[in-house]
């Protein structure tokens, strides 16, 4: 199977199992690995597989709170 090297935030949201608007947020504030090529933001698929294999534990703020996004 040949995959692209990178995914729509929908499409990562659909892979997580989170909602779009979730997907979007995340990738703002960099818990999801993303890139803007223009007006779109991608996620690269290699990325987001390391992500899931090495998962980092939240900080208190983030699981208390949600996510904050990054300044």
């Amino acid at each position: 199977m040949n995959e692209t090297e990178t995914i729509s935030c929908s499409e990562a949201a659909q892979r997580l199992g989170i909602g779009r608007a979730v997907a979007y947020r995340l990738a703002r504030s960099g818990v999801i690995p993303a890139l803007r090529l223009g007006k779109q933001l991608r996620v690269p698929v290699a990325a987001l597989e390391e992500m899931l294999r090495n998962p980092k534990p939240l900080r208190y703020q983030e699981r208390e709170r949600g996510v904050r996004r990054a300044q």
